[in-house]
This record gives structure tokens, sequence and C-alpha cells, in this order.
């Protein structure tokens, strides 16, 4: 059982966690706002091959997205390739960042 120090404690390390996590995906989204240019078709082939293993279209599709923003994309491209052990070049990163917002989001860049 928890007491109140313990709750407070619990209650200040979640809000360092996901306080850093999502900084983080803010640091790689800033970091790489000239990842617009990519092939899409490419993009499209690394997406059926990685993406498709976790993912099916509704994931980008549903009502409640967690990407807002072009840059947000891009950072939610690297958590997951991070997540997932994959390893994306930079170039292979803007060819899936490229497919995912020709077809799903539409964001200005």
């Amino acid at each position: 059982m928890f007491t109140r120090k313990n709750k407070l404690t619990l209650a200040l390390f979640m809000t360092i966690l996901f306080g850093s996590a999502s900084m983080s995906i803010s640091v790689f989204a800033a970091s790489d706002a000239n990842m617009t240019l990519g092939d899409i078709k490419a993009g499209n082939k690394l997406h059926q091959k990685y993406c498709m293993k976790c993912h099916n279209n509704s994931v980008y599709t549903r009502k409640l997205k967690k990407v807002h923003s072009y840059e947000g994309l891009v950072g939610r491209v690297k958590a997951c390739a991070q997540q997932t052990g994959i390893s994306f070049s930079r170039k292979q990163l803007q060819d899936v960042t490229a497919f995912l917002n020709h077809h799903y989001y539409e964001f200005q860049n």
C-alpha cells in the first residue's frame, strides 16, 4: 500500500519520466526540420517491410492522433525505429516520414 510520501514520489518520477520522453521527441524533431525531402516510393517499401510488423493503417487514421505536426511525425518515426531496434539511415528516416506525411498526415512542411 502506498503512503502519501510514496504517492508523491511516484507522481514526481512519472512527471520527470514523461517530460523527458516528450522533450527528447521535440529535440529529435527540432534538429530534423530539413527531413521534409524524402522519396515516397522508397518510404513505402520501408514502411511495408518494417512498420507494418507492428502497425496497420488504423494507427494513422484514428481520431485521436498522437502526431500533430511534421516535426512530431519525424520524432515519432525516430522513436519507433529506436524502440524496435531498426537502424534506419538518415535518408531512410526521411523516406518513411515523407511517405507517412504524403499518405496520411499532409502536414505543411
